[in-house]
């Protein structure tokens, strides 16, 4: 397994002042947004910081798909506590980093 270099790594961390990216928690380590495993690149804009947790559950998705994946176990989340979500796949899931006006710029 490719490791991000120390430099991008702390590049990385800068983007979000050590934040993740994803729910804004301390972050630990650096993801890939299209990950390695599908031809993602170590290039500043394809990383992202990310916590342990956030990193583990996105895994190999992409964004994208685990916007999907946290958008399912958020409804499921919510239809467990007896709130019925109709338009549960129109639930809008905005990550940390996307609040961020320039997510990718350092």
């Amino acid at each position: 397994m490719s490791r991000v270099p120390k430099v991008k790594w702390h590049r990385c961390m800068f983007k979000l002042d050590g934040a993740c990216w994803f729910c804004g928690g301390v972050a630990e380590t650096v993801d890939h947004a299209k990950p390695r495993s599908r031809q993602g690149t170590n290039k500043d804009d394809n990383l992202l910081p990310a916590c342990f947790a956030c990193n583990n559950l996105k895994s190999d998705c992409t964004v994208a798909e685990f916007r999907r994946v946290v958008r399912m176990l958020v409804c499921r989340r919510l239809f467990s506590m007896g709130i019925i979500v109709p338009d549960w796949k129109e639930l809008p899931i905005v990550f940390f980093g996307e609040g961020n006006p320039t997510p990718f710029v350092y």
